[in-house]
């Protein structure tokens, strides 16, 4: 899973991991909002 944990690898990594979390989130409120103002 972890390929390279130097320093810069490691915050590379990280930044990438955060912002695929963070596009998770705001999909995720993206979607329940849709779903409360359907109903």
């Amino acid at each position: 899973m972890y390929f390279g944990l130097h320093d810069q690898g490691s915050e590379s990594l990280k930044q990438w991991y955060n912002s695929k979390i963070i596009c998770k989130n705001q999909m995720y409120k993206n979607l329940s909002t849709a779903i409360l103002q359907a109903t």
